[in-house]
């Protein structure tokens, strides 16, 4: 792939910042007379200080990444924060000893003001094992730069520069959040993210939070109830009419590619009144509501993706979704089947087979009475190829089918190509058991090629043997793997899924937040227990393995580099004490004055993957990540051995692997 070019960059007439650093009265100046030996200890690079590095790339005209901007903006921002700076460590650079460097030409610090020091890092965030020596090395470059460079360089080409038919394509591209932005800034884009704008059609029945007080003063409980179901009714007319608009209009329809219809009163309505609620069988209040979706179904004819939350299928329902020329997709968010007590059917009769479901996601509650009902939606879609089943309570709601369900029911699942449990329950023995009975009564081989279970609440290594043992006996082809919740996971663990699951191409292992003490909230890294050349040994027979995560931060019984630098730092350094217990759970090394700050660095990054890309022969990238992705790089093979590349040692959001999509949604093929 061809590299990306560069914004055009032009040179402007800004030097604020040269002014600012050539002061002949600050207290920087005299870095100009001792100038700092460039050899300063390796340590963790603290956040706060980045923009030093942002601020020498505009003068630099060093862009790095061509998808990061050089504004006149963000460099404004960027001086104010250096002119600040500037003004901080005034106290701190005027009480600085220096001597000669005998490693290197150049001073070092020999001492400095204890007070001024803790009051600069305290105030800008630094954690108090950053070298003085680092900073003034940090702030002698950037003079030095900006002597060189002596004025920014600022990006001319915008995206007004664009021709539309790009725009277009970034449009397209985009999350919703975005595209509404975007069409809020000017007229001219908003006539370009019209069509995307109009692509979701977006229905909610809100409840009103004054009416519902005033529905409190109701002299009996009764009267309260009556009161509530009279708020729902208007509710509802007020959705009736906005879908009647809709309908007509042709031109929203026409565009119209998703259509979500949600009902907010079945998971606030509890906060109020915890029992007797007005459910979704309540015919008074969702019959007209139904019958109306069953319309719009059939003006929207371009729509492919239905969404439902905390609503009813009837059977009418299910015939329009069935006999719908282009759904696909079809999410149930909280639903339950109202087909299966519907006249006709309960005498035996099989309802509507949706034939045109390729996808299907099932969202669960904390509310156990449609569990069972829902899973029955599974078995009326005999070509769906993924399924999506999570939890909206985030409590671990999504229960398996018991084997009397997936007996009569749920054969499907051996056919089914991706299959995500995200907020599963701990317990697996109703998944496995379905496996197997799935697996007995299909005559077709299995087309599973990616697994996802995430179970919050840690699920034992018996069990996860046994799942590895169903998933290697009738899923062999299995190419993409993801444990979430694990308690302890074990090197034997690992191997066992070496040897059941030859296929593999991409793994992800992450213990459970409960299992380790959590390093940082609300994203925990912790500590495996066992050496981390124990998991790439058995990750070793993997030939095809190309993707590994995981979510240790470090593995006991190994110095990490963190503490060799803490032992050669104190061994050069008096002034430097270690604290008696050197090594803790995460095994990095702890001054004695900064017990603290030390463990939320990820630094030790390099280190973690060097056993596993020695190991497995074919591995492409490597991953810590908790909620974010604190290390990533990419290994490249050579005839020399391999390199690591695109190392990212900072904690991030961006940049999640398609194989292991983010905790929110699932993966993003089109079926």
């Amino acid at each position: 792939m061809p590299p990306i070019p560069s914004p055009p960059l032009q040179r402007s007439y800004d030097f604020r910042a040269r002014q600012l650093l050539s002061d002949p009265t600050a207290a920087h100046s005299q870095l100009i007379w001792f100038p700092p030996a460039t050899s300063g200890p390796s340590v963790y690079q603290p956040m706060s200080l980045r923009f030093l590095d942002r601020i020498q790339d505009f003068h630099k005209r060093d862009t790095r990444s061509p998808f990061v901007g050089r504004f006149k903006y963000e460099y404004d921002d960027l001086y104010f924060c250096l002119y600040r700076m500037l003004e901080d460590t005034d106290c701190l650079l005027r009480s600085l000893y220096v001597v000669l460097d005998w490693r290197a030409p150049g001073f070092v610090v020999s001492a400095h003001n204890q007070y001024c020091r803790t009051a600069f890092y305290r105030k800008w965030g630094i954690y108090n094992g950053y070298p003085v020596q680092n900073l003034v090395i940090r702030l002698y470059t950037l003079m030095s730069t900006i002597a060189l460079y002596q004025s920014p360089v600022y990006q001319t080409f915008t995206i007004n520069s664009l021709p539309v038919e790009l725009i277009f394509e970034i449009v397209n591209y985009s999350s919703d959040s975005s595209v509404w932005a975007l069409s809020n800034t000017a007229s001219r884009y908003r006539t370009i993210c019209q069509p995307r704008l109009q692509a979701r059609m977006l229905f909610i029945m809100r409840y009103d939070a004054d009416s519902l007080r005033g529905a409190e003063q109701a002299s009996t409980h009764r009267s309260y109830l009556d009161a509530i179901e009279g708020l729902m009714i208007m509710s509802r007319n007020r959705v009736l009419h906005s879908m009647r608009a809709a309908e007509g209009s042709p031109l929203l329809c026409h565009h119209a590619r998703e259509l979500r219809i949600i009902n907010e009163w079945d998971r606030l309505y509890p906060l109020h009144v915890p029992d007797d609620r007005p459910s979704i069988l309540n015919r008074l209040v969702f019959n007209s509501l139904y019958a109306a979706i069953c319309e719009l179904l059939v003006r929207t004819a371009r729509v492919t993706h239905l969404h439902l939350g905390a609503l009813g299928i009837n059977t009418s329902m299910l015939q329009h979704i069935a006999s719908h020329p282009t759904i696909r997709r079809l999410t149930l968010d909280r639903c339950m089947p109202l087909f299966a007590t519907d006249v006709g059917l309960v005498s035996g009769e099989r309802p509507h087979t949706l034939m045109n479901i390729t996808y299907l996601g099932l969202g669960f509650g904390s509310d156990t009475l449609y569990h069972r009902s829902l899973w029955m939606v599974l078995s009326l879609c005999p070509q769906v190829r993924a399924l999506f089943a999570y939890s909206t309570s985030g409590c671990g709601a999504v229960r398996f089918p018991d084997p009397d369900t997936t007996a009569h029911h749920l054969q499907g699942f051996h056919t089914l190509e991706h299959v995500h449990f995200q907020g599963a329950s701990a317990f697996l023995l109703n998944l496995i058991s379905w496996i197997a009975t799935a697996a007995a009564t299909s005559e077709l081989p299995s087309r599973l090629s990616r697994f996802k279970l995430h179970a919050p609440s840690g699920v034992y290594n018996d069990e996860l043997m046994l799942l590895v043992n169903a998933l290697g006996d009738h899923h062999r082809n299995l190419r993409v793997l993801i444990l979430e919740g694990l308690d302890v996971p074990s090197p034997d663990l690992v191997a066992r899924i070496s040897a059941r699951l030859p296929r593999l191409e991409a793994l992800g292992l992450f213990v459970t937040a409960t299992a380790f003490l959590q390093v940082q909230e609300p994203d925990p890294l912790g500590c495996w227990r066992y050496p981390t050349y124990l998991y790439a040994d058995a990750l070793a027979p993997l030939e095809h393995l190309r993707h590994f995560e995981a979510n240790f931060y470090w593995t006991p019984y190994t110095f990490s580099p963190r503490c060799l630098d803490a032992l050669l730092a104190a061994q050069r350094t008096p002034a430097f004490r270690l604290d008696p217990q050197m090594l803790d759970d995460e095994d990095g090394f702890i001054l004695a004055e900064d017990a603290r700050n030390l463990a939320d660095c990820m630094d030790d990054g390099i280190s973690l993957v060097l056993p596993f890309a020695a190991k497995c022969v074919n591995l492409e990238s490597f991953a810590i990540r908790g909620n974010a992705i604190h290390f990533s790089c990419s290994i490249v093979r050579n005839s020399g051995g391999y390199e690591l590349r695109e190392v990212r040692k900072a904690k991030y959001d961006r940049g999640f692997e398609e194989w292991n999509p983010h905790w929110t949604r699932t993966w993003t093929a089109e079926f």
